[in-house]
């Protein structure tokens, strides 16, 4: 739209001679906008092309504010009313963008850096990882019998998805609490999982590998526990390997005045995958929650409802942009539901059970917080040796 609109008014970097070049415009300003907002304030030789970078800059920010969008670049850091000298920069050298931040704050005389040119933390190289981990909750236990709080030790470790479950493990050896600063993914937390596997049901046609792995999940609290039992075991019996076997459904031979109602459930999880209507997504998901696990679904548990309650969050605001969409034009063809569990990928929760402990962190994200006694491990993981740009 920008070009369309604005073309006629650039001096330098569009000639009315070569209106070839309109085409390439819109790949060539989108490849310059996160370094716009500096460069047009450049005292460039040419006035043409800083008219032109000025230009494009003040359109872009009515674009953004038009569309309440934000761009990081254009972000202008700011000093609270109440800010002191108790805030610390990591020393520019190990991460070029404090340089940048520290220039466009002018080098406050309030703030104060950390300088670690000094500082030489020692190295030490193991033949395993195993051997790397013991020696690293060694270290900490000798810390926390020499009575150092566990609130001034930290592990930043190098592939911590991977390294987490072995962490966790030698950890409760040692009888040492661990509170990890990434949080889990949303999808794996009781609730998350309870989705999930509702969705393999639907997508894989019901196999009775799948219903077994759902309806005798320990961490489920369903209504109607001795039921489903009952029904999964008649399935089992009869040899039932999905609801597509031969020409019909053989689950719904199962059937007697105190058996689970499978006709039922099948029909409100067929809705719920199916739903393209924004509005009825919450009430189909919110009735068959109710039908399986009652009104005080993962009550029980405060991590559980807290991260359920999440999720009830994601659902509202991922179905509210999808209402917005219809609103302004957009066909939704795809089944929402699907959609919104993939949305939930990449969301964590933190579970909040455990109130002290030593802090672990991916690797790099506590560079800035000062620790007594920081351990940093498996650095022979590739994540360890990229280098952060500007």
């Amino acid at each position: 739209a920008f070009v369309e609109n604005n073309y006629e008014s650039l001096r330098y970097i569009y000639s009315q001679e070569y209106p070839e070049m309109k085409s390439f415009l819109p790949s060539f300003i989108k490849g310059m906008l996160g370094d716009l907002d500096e460069t047009a304030e450049h005292n460039l030789s040419n006035a043409d092309l800083l008219e032109d970078l000025r230009l494009i800059k003040r359109e872009y920010r009515k674009f953004l504010a038009k569309n309440k969008l934000y761009d990081i670049s254009y972000i202008k850091p700011m000093l609270p009313d109440a800010f002191n000298d108790d805030c610390y920069l990591v020393t520019p050298e190990i991460y070029p963008k404090e340089a940048k931040l520290l220039k466009r704050l002018d080098a406050s005389k309030r703030l104060r850096r950390i300088s670690i040119e000094n500082i030489k933390a020692p190295l030490h190289v193991f033949d395993e990882e195993k051997a790397e981990i013991r020696n690293l909750f060694l270290k900490i236990r000798k810390l926390t019998d020499s009575n150092v709080g566990m609130e001034n030790i930290a592990i930043s470790a190098a592939g911590f998805d991977r390294i987490k479950p072995f962490l966790k493990q030698e950890a409760m050896l040692f009888d040492i609490p661990l509170v990890f600063a990434k949080g889990d993914p949303l999808l794996s937390s009781v609730p998350g999982m309870f989705l999930n596997r509702l969705k393999r049901l639907y997508d894989d046609k019901f196999r009775i590998e799948d219903m077994k792995a759902f309806f005798l999940e320990p961490s489920f609290e369903f209504v109607e526990r001795r039921e489903i039992r009952d029904f999964i075991s008649q399935a089992v019996q009869l040899s039932i390997v999905s609801s597509i076997d031969g020409n019909e459904d053989r689950f719904m031979k199962i059937s007697s005045p105190d058996a689970f109602n499978y006709y039922k459930f099948k029909a409100a999880l067929e809705r719920l995958m199916n739903e393209k209507n924004p509005s009825k997504v919450a009430s189909s998901l919110a009735f068959l929650v109710d039908f399986l696990l009652g009104s005080d679904c993962f009550k029980s548990n405060e991590t559980d409802n807290k991260c359920y309650g999440m999720i009830q969050s994601h659902l509202s605001v991922f179905l509210e942009s999808a209402r917005n969409a219809q609103e302004n034009g957009y066909s939704l063809d795809a089944p929402l539901f699907s959609l919104f569990l993939k949305a939930l990928e990449d969301i964590s929760y933190v579970d909040s059970s455990t109130k002290e402990g030593v802090k672990v962190y991916p690797f790099s994200q506590s560079a800035s917080i000062p620790y007594a006694h920081h351990f940093l491990i498996c650095l022979n993981e590739k994540e360890s040796s990229k280098t952060i740009r500007d």
